[in-house]
């Protein structure tokens, strides 16, 4: 999840570099749609964030049981 994590943040500003090209070009499409794009992988990185903190919380035992037991 570490890595998914640091690649969802890798993916959002690089989203974010090329929002500020498209903002230059004056391509309202494209950057559009980047924007989507980013607020899509902020989402992602948001959940990934969560889990890791639950893992921490409650240890990875208790977190995996967790996950199995549909969350009860």
């Amino acid at each position: 999840m570490e890595i998914n994590l640091k690649d969802e943040l890798d993916a959002v500003r690089l989203y974010n570099d090329t929002v500020k090209v498209c903002a230059d070009a004056k391509d309202d499409d494209s950057k559009s749609l980047f924007e989507s794009m980013i607020r899509d992988e902020e989402r992602h990185a948001d959940f990934l964030d969560a889990q890791l903190h639950a893992i921490k919380e409650m240890g990875i035992a208790n977190y995996l049981a967790h996950q199995i037991g549909g969350g009860n």
